[in-house]
């Protein structure tokens, strides 16, 4: 916990959570793995102990105190569309604006061009396209890795010797034919832990470094800045180099990973 919050107010927003209804969101109580447990890594030590956690299912009803308080309001990102998705979470209660939006996206798909659309008397899009062409992005899921080891990464399976060094064997091969800079999230600051410890027991750590400079979310906030401009220079380097961070974490938002910085991102 930071310095400058107070810890009661953590424990005050979390009775708040309690009031909401099962269909709103849910208590969950995380214990960690034997092997999580085990770990001594000084990143998944805080990790390493069981913690309450609760997880906002419907933000509908949240977000309609907002709306109820002001008089417009704008959503402005890059990640807002597909819309109809965002309309779910935003206006899940309201089915009749859900399902104009779903009619709006099916009408306006494929365009990559300036747009403004009117959704319903309360509801207008705006789109901008985007800078990069489509020919220039691939995108694709991959269910198994080069060994044809299947990619599950339920907490059941993901901590599986199997799992982890193919996923591994993934990050070498992709990080292999990717140049300048890369970056990888996982799902959480435990989990990277790990891996790096069995990477570097397996030799699959060295064997991606071979290919591209590591550099890993650091464990302090102030140490953002200097990890991202170490970053930043090296992907210009001949080798490039990859980043691992976390979903969620520190250097998941509000960083623009631009050009050379993230000519892939697994």
């Amino acid at each position: 916990v930071s310095k400058h919050i107070s810890s009661m107010s953590i424990v005050e927003s979390f009775f708040k959570c309690l009031t909401s209804t099962e269909k709103e969101g849910r208590v969950v109580i995380e214990t960690p793995g034997e092997k999580e447990a085990a770990d001594k890594d000084s990143r998944s030590s805080a990790h390493a102990i069981p913690c309450f956690r609760y997880l906002l299912l419907d933000p509908s009803n949240e977000f309609k105190n907002v709306l109820d308080e002001a008089l417009s309001v704008i959503l402005a990102g890059g990640t807002l569309r597909p819309f109809v998705h965002v309309a779910t979470e935003l206006f899940g209660s309201e089915r009749a604006l859900v399902e104009q939006a779903k009619r709006s996206q099916i009408e306006h798909s494929g365009e990559n061009q300036v747009s403004c659309t009117t959704v319903s008397r309360t509801l207008t899009t705006f789109t901008c396209g985007h800078v990069v062409p489509s020919r220039n992005v691939l995108m694709t899921c991959m269910s198994g890795g080069p060994n044809d080891v299947t990619m599950d990464f339920r907490h059941s399976s993901r901590f599986q010797d199997a799992t982890c060094d193919e996923l591994a064997e993934s990050i070498f091969r992709v990080a292999s034919e990717v140049p300048n800079g890369m970056v990888v999230f996982l799902p959480s600051y435990s989990y990277e832990a790990f891996l790096m410890k069995r990477w570097k027991t397996n030799g699959a750590y060295d064997r991606i470094k071979g290919q591209k400079k590591i550099y890993r979310e650091p464990k302090s906030a102030r140490d953002v800045e200097s990890t991202l401009a170490s970053f930043t220079r090296e992907v210009s380097s001949s080798k490039g180099a990859l980043l691992f961070c976390v979903v969620g974490g520190k250097m998941s938002e509000g960083i623009n990973f631009a050009n050379e910085m993230a000519r892939g991102v697994f």
